[in-house]
């Protein structure tokens, strides 16, 4: 009738001694034992014994424990991924605008090399002393009524560098259907006699034509030549050395104010150079090219030249001797 009376469980007690003066528990532990610690100042102790139950290992709450645990690891992966979704989200966002954009520049392309509006219909071109601007437009004449944007601006510097009176050539596009055309013209030098034909040449000896009429007081020079020439050629070999010898000269007689006019100079042979001084009426026989002593015998020759228009006087002057300073004119030739 009566039943079996229902045992309590046994709970064993374990005591722990914890010392205040090396805890460093934290968040709810380490408020529990600053508090602790609180009373254990008041009763005047470094340390206090708790008397832990002891929970046999059937009574224990497994699906409890792995709840727990459970719960911890998803907050775990959600504070991991949050950051991942983010920037995956922001790489989606850049690929997207980057498609975006690539289609849209595409349209545009299609679209303006098949409009109208960027058909070239005008060119702003400077005009120079030997190249006018109408000679630049029948250079590229082909290229008007094509599409700018088609049109490589590189072919067009090349063509019009193909005049060679041209040094060099600058073309830029200016939307929606016009060039700019600007040009550096090659300065003419000397007028070449070679047989029948005088070439005019540049600075850099190219031959940039054979019209010496269109070209006033240049230099009349004259050498053996190695090889034939037309224009658009440079003078090669022996023949551009001589030609240096030969600005070289009259650079040194601009430089020293030589004021006399030399009209015309030319080799002799290999080596000799010969000047003629058109308003004294005086060949020289300079000799060979010394360029340490050019000013120096060049001076000379100045004072020659002086001496003589003074005294109107023409005739010959030899200076090709290592002793030049002792030339003297001979007015008898």
């Amino acid at each position: 009738m009566f039943g079996k009376k229902k045992e309590e469980p046994v709970v064993q007690k374990t005591k722990v001694v914890y010392d205040f003066e090396n805890d460093k528990s934290k968040g709810l532990l380490g408020e529990a034992m600053a508090e602790a610690k609180n009373k254990s100042n008041k009763m005047k102790t470094q340390s206090i014994t708790f008397e832990l139950p002891k929970i046999d290992d059937e009574e224990f709450d497994e699906d409890a424990s792995t709840q727990d645990e459970e719960d911890l690891q998803k907050l775990t992966e959600f504070s991991e991924e949050e950051p991942r979704d983010i920037k995956e989200t922001i790489k989606r966002t850049i690929i997207g605008l980057f498609i975006f954009a690539v289609v849209v520049v595409a349209c545009l392309l299609i679209w303006a090399t098949n409009s109208d509006l960027f058909l070239l219909k005008n060119a702003s071109i400077q005009s120079g002393v030997y190249v006018s601007s109408g000679d630049i437009k029948s250079i590229i004449s082909g290229d008007f009524g094509e599409n700018i944007l088609l049109i490589k601006m590189s072919k067009i510097k090349k063509n019009i560098e193909t005049n060679p009176l041209i040094y060099s050539a600058k073309v830029r596009r200016v939307l929606p259907d016009s060039l700019n055309i600007s040009f550096v013209e090659r300065t003419p030098k000397a007028v070449l006699k070679i047989d029948e034909n005088n070439f005019v040449l540049d600075t850099y000896g190219v031959i940039i034509s054979i019209d010496e009429n269109a070209f006033e007081n240049l230099l009349a020079i004259s050498f053996n030549v190695s090889k034939e020439y037309k224009v658009g050629d440079t003078l090669t070999g022996t023949d551009i050395i001589k030609y240096k010898n030969i600005l070289y000269l009259m650079e040194v007689a601009s430089n020293i104010n030589f004021e006399y006019k030399i009209s015309s100079m030319w080799y002799e042979n290999a080596e000799d150079i010969r000047m003629f001084i058109e308003d004294a009426q005086i060949t020289v026989l300079y000799g060979p090219l010394n360029k340490e002593q050019a000013d120096d015998k060049l001076l000379y020759l100045k004072e020659i030249v002086k001496k003589s228009k003074n005294q109107n006087l023409s005739g010959f002057l030899n200076m090709s001797a290592d002793d030049y300073h002792k030339s003297v004119l001979n007015s008898n030739i």
